[in-house]
């Protein structure tokens, strides 16, 4: 006697692989997202760590100095460079 989950995949094999080709295909695409997003915040953190800075200052209303572009004014670039404890601006 056969099992009913065995007659079904008999009855309708191309299904069966099918549906096993798109899981893996979704297993596959998912793994590769989460090495990418990885990576990424890999380089980020590395880009931080060996940038020597102590504190960035961006622009207001931006989302960081790597997310998207960030410009101050002069006046504000100078302000902060005359600021005691800054060596560098």
């Amino acid at each position: 006697m056969i099992s009913l989950a065995g007659r079904d995949i008999l009855h309708a094999w191309g299904k069966f692989v099918f549906t096993g080709i798109g899981l893996g295909l979704l297993i596959g695409v998912t793994l590769v997202m989460a090495g990418v997003y990885r990576g990424m915040v890999d380089d980020g953190k590395a880009l931080l760590d060996n940038s020597g800075a102590d504190l960035w200052v961006v622009q207001k209303d931006t989302l960081g100095p790597y997310a998207e572009s960030s410009s101050l004014n002069d006046d504000v670039y100078r302000a902060i460079l005359a600021m005691p404890g800054v060596s560098q601006a």
